[in-house]
């Protein structure tokens, strides 16, 4: 299965999660499968988001060097987290530059630091939700999911989350049951077109 990255979206070719302004994708094709292997979670695919990362005398593979720039950055980040434990602003930038890098749990340390101190912070909870998702750690996914519905019963991008988590895990009756209810209390969110989508998917 392969996930290409972005800041702001993943891709593949399955099931949506969205992600506050993020949105994943998950294919399920054997040529995707076959192309995570090559370079997993924790190495960097050879796209035009990853390349910049990569030093320019290192191949793909592993043992595979961060460009010094970025590896400047990442320390610099990283102290700056250090000598600042209050400031939850650097911590954020430092873990989601940890999960921009393939680095998930570098990026959950500094997430959960951010929990420990702000517990309902639902962007945080949103952040790690992506983790557990692209690892396919759905049970922990689906976890983080109700916690967030447990702070706010009304956010419709986790009720739809939480259907995907289910359509995921193969669980095609509730994901429907999810979106349909979503799509009656909710006629006008604009969430009802990846709805469509999704639902689409899973016939």
């Amino acid at each position: 299965m392969k996930i290409k990255f972005s800041p702001l979206v993943f891709y593949s070719a399955f099931i949506m999660l969205a992600v506050a302004v993020m949105v994943i994708y998950f294919g399920v094709s054997r040529s995707d499968d076959a192309q995570v292997k090559n370079h997993g979670m924790n190495g960097m695919p050879d796209d035009n988001t990853h390349k910049n990362f990569k030093h320019p005398d290192m191949g793909a593979g592993e043992g595979m060097n961060i460009r010094p720039d970025i590896l400047a950055k990442l320390n610099e980040l990283k102290k700056s987290a250090e000598d600042s434990p209050n400031d939850t602003l650097r911590m954020r930038e430092l873990a989601d530059f940890y999960f921009e890098s393939h680095k998930p749990e570098d990026a959950l340390i500094y997430y959960n630091k951010i929990l420990a101190k702000y517990p309902k912070r639902r962007d945080i909870l949103y952040s790690i939700t992506n983790i557990y998702y692209t690892q396919k750690e759905l049970g922990k996914a689906e976890e983080v999911t109700k916690r967030i519905l447990a702070i706010d019963k009304d956010d419709v991008t986790a009720q739809y989350n939480l259907g995907a988590i289910y359509a995921a895990s193969g669980n095609k009756e509730e994901a429907r049951r999810i979106w349909n209810e979503i799509l009656k209390k909710y006629p006008q969110n604009p969430i009802k077109e990846i709805i469509n989508g999704s639902m689409g998917q899973i016939k």
